[in-house]
């Protein structure tokens, strides 16, 4: 399983947690879930965001040929706002919006555009996607996330071999971390049957060290639950690639 192609499934929010290694992620969980064409923001991603494609990964800015406007409404409540820009770049003003929603806005970028193609009947085009922002500062594993993988890796498919691995359909751990960084209430959604693996993957959560906590938009911190997330099913999970 070591050499197999790497490939995670976040569902979003994740943008600190959108690196990952063979058959193992950790991403925060208690989002809602929205169909369509869709992302999650936090407070953490929107300060290194200042293109559409740093707010919505499926985003592609090389196949617009011309642009004519990039709307972005807001409603939160009974009040709707909208903000205009140029291109793909985000203004001062939409980026101050989006600081402004919470998970309970309504937020949606409408793209007028005319497509970069050589087709003799081409059209103006409109791009609409829809985000959810998550008002909190993700809580992080101490050395980021690269330390963050060293441990996964270190703990799970550097130690449990690999015909077990390859048995193992998908494990899930839930667990929080607390206002002071430490793991709390660990409990298993999934089992892989075997005692064993399910010691070790266990062992791997509880014993992660202190985590930086999560803080809300004024600063105090606050807990956030993850979800641990092992084994083969993993691989198939292909979304954003």
């Amino acid at each position: 399983m070591k050499n197999l192609i790497t490939i995670i499934c976040l569902l979003g929010v994740s943008h600190l947690f959108a690196q990952p290694i063979a058959g193992v992620e950790i991403k925060p969980v208690d989002i809602k879930k929205i169909e369509g064409t869709h992302d999650f923001i936090t407070l953490d991603s929107l300060e290194h965001s200042h293109t559409l494609s740093d707010l919505f990964r499926l985003y592609r800015h090389r196949w617009v040929g011309e642009y004519y406007s990039v709307a972005l409404n807001t409603t939160c409540g009974d009040e709707t706002r909208t903000e205009v820009g140029d291109d793909h770049h985000l203004t001062s003003a939409q980026l101050e919006l989006l600081k402004q929603c919470t998970n309970d806005c309504d937020i949606e970028f409408l793209v007028d555009y005319l497509p970069k193609n050589n087709l003799k009947d081409n059209p103006p085009r409109q791009m609409k996607f829809t985000l959810t922002m998550i008002p909190i500062y993700e809580a992080k594993f101490p050395g980021g996330i690269t330390a963050m993988q060293e441990y996964l890796e270190a703990k799970t498919v550097d130690v449990i071999p690999d015909e077990i691995e390859e048995r193992v359909e998908l494990v899930k751990i839930r667990f929080t971390i607390d206002k002071e960084g430490f793991i709390i209430d660990p409990h298993f959604l999934e089992t892989s049957g075997l005692d064993d693996v399910d010691q070790a993957l266990m062992k791997t959560v509880c014993n992660m060290p202190q985590w930086i906590p999560a803080k809300d938009n004024k600063g105090n911190t606050i807990a956030q639950n993850f979800e641990f997330s092992f084994g083969k099913y993993l691989l198939q999970c292909e979304r954003w690639w």
